[in-house]
């Protein structure tokens, strides 16, 4: 039974991180603009990357957004 209950418990995790990931990868992008110079730079570097349809397609995430 416990073992069910972990198997269960990952399935969920992984489930939630593949639906997350592209927003949590540009939270932290938008984070790093605070850590100037280098961070700034890392940052719109990420954010423009981000906000290519073809990144996008990668994620599963519309292009129209």
């Amino acid at each position: 039974m416990k073992r069910l209950r972990d198997l269960r418990l990952i399935a969920t995790l992984a489930y939630f991180l593949e639906l997350k990931v592209y927003w949590f990868v540009k939270n932290m992008a938008q984070f790093e603009l605070y850590f100037f110079p280098v961070g700034t730079i890392l940052g719109l570097y990420t954010l423009y990357f981000l906000s290519k349809t073809s990144v996008k397609s990668l994620y599963g995430i519309d292009s129209n957004r």
